[in-house]
């Protein structure tokens, strides 16, 4: 069975009275009246790919613009949700003019989400370079991300984020009726120009009464302060750059990792309050200091480790330069996935951290191109 959802209309946010602009569209079943949940910035690459046990139900090429579909049927079930289509032209910028359209759309099942695909496609439903893509998130605006009173990135992707698919044991919850924001950023610094360029993600889940599913969220935190750039400068020589706060709930985390730029050596992940590293790493590199590898670390066989919500966490992120100028564009970010012990929080809308990140999500006014690792991931890549 394939059901249709096409673009029709647009979310009411508060944050719609702090910034002015034209909404994004809004998917909604056929038929029926408007209605009002990033699985991990690929977070899961920590554990074991799942192989699917059944083939997957082909795709039939969406041809109005900003539109969904959901493909049901067999186990594992999946939905494709589409962006775009934009045209980019030869010899861009980093990032271009014309942007796909974020999308507001809602979730049309019940059950668990266990891993996503990502393919570009031009006009003629051809692929094209993954190395256009910039960024592709999908966002669960009504809940808070666990670290920042951000909106909760369930998927979040870069050029480097192929596929991600994770053990049924485990999933991030889906509710019938919830409502998924999924934006993209897009770029083309090449010499060939690409028509009616369309972004395509492919989400895998299960029903609810199928498997016995061990309830998990992705989780980020950079080492810099939420409702700005995520990126810093990093000086010459040794320099390490660092950001502290503290939980929303109380839970345990299963799996950890990080992400780095060039001539990133290491990360830290600290209780502050206890006095203790909790994880810590060393990033291996080539010799002109881009990034090979980030190691990760699972915590299943202690049942995870436990996260308080009434203590301080630091991210530490180690840089050593040796150009003897300042880099640009640094990062520093650790993630995984986590176990919550208490109900997951809603946002605050009256914050005004929140209030930036939705307008920028909701395309209300212009988005800073960052390297977002909010969301399904755990791997790392060179720059």
């Amino acid at each position: 069975m394939r059901v249709a959802h096409r673009a029709t209309g647009g979310p009411i946010l508060r944050a719609k009275k702090l910034f002015k602009a034209k909404m994004p569209m809004t998917a909604r079943t056929a038929g029926s009246s408007a209605s009002h949940r990033p699985l991990w910035d690929a977070t899961m690459r920590c554990l074991p790919p799942a192989v699917p046990l059944f083939c997957l139900i082909a795709l039939t090429t969406c041809t109005n613009n900003r539109s969904a579909q959901f493909n049901t049927g067999l186990s594992p079930h999946n939905f494709v949700v589409e962006l775009g289509p934009v045209d980019l032209p030869a010899s861009g910028s980093d990032v271009a003019e014309d942007q796909p359209r974020p999308m507001k759309m809602v979730m049309p099942v019940t059950g668990w989400m266990h891993g996503f695909t990502i393919e570009l496609v031009d006009k003629d439903m051809k692929p094209v370079p993954q190395e256009l893509m910039h960024h592709v998130r999908l966002i669960a605006p009504h809940k808070r991300d666990l670290f920042t009173p951000v909106m909760l990135r369930v998927v979040g992707a870069g050029s480097d984020t192929r596929s991600v698919m994770v053990p049924r044991i485990l999933g991030y919850p889906l509710h019938r009726g919830d409502s998924i924001l999924v934006s993209a950023m897009v770029h083309n610094t090449s010499a060939r120009a690409y028509k009616g360029v369309r972004v395509r993600v492919r989400v895998y889940y299960t029903d609810d009464d199928i498997w016995p599913t061990m309830t998990v969220y992705p989780f980020f935190m950079h080492a810099v302060p939420p409702g700005g750039d995520s990126e810093f400068d990093v000086p010459p020589g040794h320099s390490e750059k660092s950001w502290e706060s503290q939980p929303a709930i109380d839970g345990r985390i299963l799996g950890i990792g990080g992400h780095l730029h060039r001539y990133g050596t290491g990360l830290r992940f600290e209780d502050v309050t206890a006095g203790k590293i909790i994880w810590q790493t060393t990033a291996s590199s080539d010799t002109s200091g881009n990034i090979i590898n980030t190691p990760r670390t699972l915590f299943l066989w202690r049942a995870g480790v436990p996260i308080y919500a009434n203590r301080t966490y630091r991210v530490v992120a180690v840089y050593d330069n040796p150009t003897g100028d300042t880099i640009r564009s640094a990062m520093g970010t650790v993630g995984g996935m986590f176990k919550p012990s208490q109900p997951w929080p809603g946002v605050d809308h009256a914050n005004h951290v929140y209030a930036r990140d939705a307008a920028e999500e909701y395309g209300l006014i212009p988005a800073r191109p960052m390297h977002d690792m909010g969301g399904m991931k755990m791997s790392s890549h060179s720059h």
